[in-house]
């Protein structure tokens, strides 16, 4: 009796252990919706890389300092306008029946144009009359590039929802085929400039600006512009929905920044620089989870209208399963290959950063997971999945940051970062989790109240 309690007590973990690793099993190839949209995804950023340095060869850094700045603040003010509306209706499109796609779609445009047009024009020129004044001394022509990156920033509020309907109707071929057709035209536009000895930091802005309304374009293709309809109603659900998506949003833009505007008070700019080196190679671990966490929003609205939760919840796990694999198998590849490419493709200076690189794979692996969960959670319109993992993971680098930075430096730092996504990612699992055990209990109680009934009508 006791070699056989003894037996039993060994091979029960053994056997929870192959439950987890079934559970965890591949769940197959990459669709080629993931495929179409990670591949234009890496393409676009490879462009822009390019384009960045060669500018910033042109330039030097005191021009491109000043496009730097300008840029930053357009694309944080155009994030913060838009305040996840995009979001809200690419879910409000992706759960619409296939009979009323058409007019949810059309209601979507309408509403996006107004909200476009009021806030983006509201927010461009309040913070241009701000941005003006304290950027001024900048140089002498940073009041004209502000304007031209602040300004328009209607467009950089309606761009997204034009690529949230897209990806809500399923065309994600047209989202792949703006987004390098954007980079590519900015990238042609720039290398003109070059060539005839006449690009500015005015100039570049432009290039920039002229290089957006090609996506533009490419994006307003196969959509019902004659039967645009607006309706206010709608419109307050989308943006309270947006609103309380758009928490974890800006929780997770703190907790990726937070760590470099700390450095600037302990570290020196060799560091700062170092850690900004090791941040910007993780792309062939974060971009094609980054293209299943924007199909796997869709797909989650659609499947629970139309199947119900479960399936929904199925959806996301197994999402999230494929992010995991593949986000691994970009981290074990990036590893071997970071001795080689970082010097070759930065400099010998930048060999310290190696060690960094090691360290934040594994951060970046957990966030990559993290990040399809909290799509899919928002998807299901369950947003608190997202704000409260991003939450947590904020929590931990406010507390960890400040003892390991000074002790450790930049390897503190990633630390802190890796910590905070596994313990993030960690909380939106156990959310999924939860979300699939309640549903599928809530799926079988039903199943039981159908058969109890079926058998009381049975004479």
């Amino acid at each position: 009796m006791r070699l056989l309690s003894r037996s039993s007590w060994l091979t029960a973990p053994r056997r929870r252990i192959r439950q987890l690793m079934s559970n965890l099993a591949i769940p197959g190839h990459p669709t080629r919706a993931v495929a179409g949209v990670g591949s234009g995804l890496i393409t676009s950023q490879v462009i822009m890389a390019v384009t960045a340095i060669l500018s910033s060869r042109w330039l030097g850094p005191s021009g491109k300092g000043l496009v730097v700045a300008a840029t930053t603040w357009g694309q944080l003010l155009g994030w913060f306008a838009g305040m996840g509306v995009a979001v809200a209706i690419q879910v409000r499109v992706a759960e619409a029946p296939d009979e009323s796609k058409s007019a949810a779609t059309s209601t979507a445009l309408g509403n996006g144009l107004l909200y476009s047009a009021v806030v983006g024009t509201s927010v461009g020129l309040v913070s241009f009359i701000l941005l003006a004044r304290s950027l001024a001394g900048l140089g002498p022509d940073s009041t004209t590039v502000v304007a031209l990156a602040v300004l328009p920033l209607p467009l950089s509020v309606f761009t997204p929802v034009l690529l949230s309907v897209q990806l809500a109707l399923g065309r994600n071929r047209i989202y792949s085929l703006a987004t390098v057709l954007g980079s590519l035209s900015t990238l042609g536009l720039v290398l003109t400039a070059m060539a005839v000895g006449k690009l500015s930091p005015i100039v570049l802005i432009c290039c920039y600006l002229l290089g957006s309304m090609i996506p533009l374009m490419t994006l307003t293709r196969k959509l019902p512009w004659k039967c645009v309809n607006v309706s206010l109603v709608i419109l307050r659900q989308d943006m309270r929905l947006g609103f309380r998506m758009s928490l974890s949003g800006v929780m997770a833009l703190v907790n990726l920044r937070l760590d470099v505007l700390v450095m600037t008070m302990f570290l020196t700019t060799r560091d700062i620089g170092l850690y900004s080196a090791a941040n910007n190679v993780m792309m062939p671990v974060v971009s094609i989870p980054a293209a299943i966490a924007m199909i796997t929003t869709s797909r989650a609205a659609k499947l629970q209208a139309e199947m119900g939760s479960q399936v929904a919840a199925e959806s996301v796990w197994n999402s999230s399963r494929q992010a995991f694999f593949i986000s691994l198998a970009g981290g074990l590849f990036l590893a071997a290959a970071a001795p080689f490419v970082v010097p070759a493709l930065l400099g010998e200076a930048y060999r310290p950063s190696i060690p960094i690189i090691w360290i934040l794979i594994t951060g970046n692996i957990a966030r990559s997971v993290m990040g399809v969960v909290i799509a899919g959670a928002n998807g299901m319109r369950r947003p608190r999945a997202g704000y409260v993992s991003e939450g947590i993971g904020l929590a931990f680098t406010l507390v960890l940051l400040p003892v390991l930075l000074p002790r450790w430096g930049i390897a503190g730092a990633a630390v802190t970062s890796v910590v905070s996504y596994f313990l993030a990612s960690i909380a939106s699992l156990w959310w999924l989790m939860l979300a699939r055990r309640s549903n599928s209990k809530r799926d079988s109680g039903v199943a039981r109240l159908v058969h109890d009934v079926a058998a009381e009508d049975t004479p």
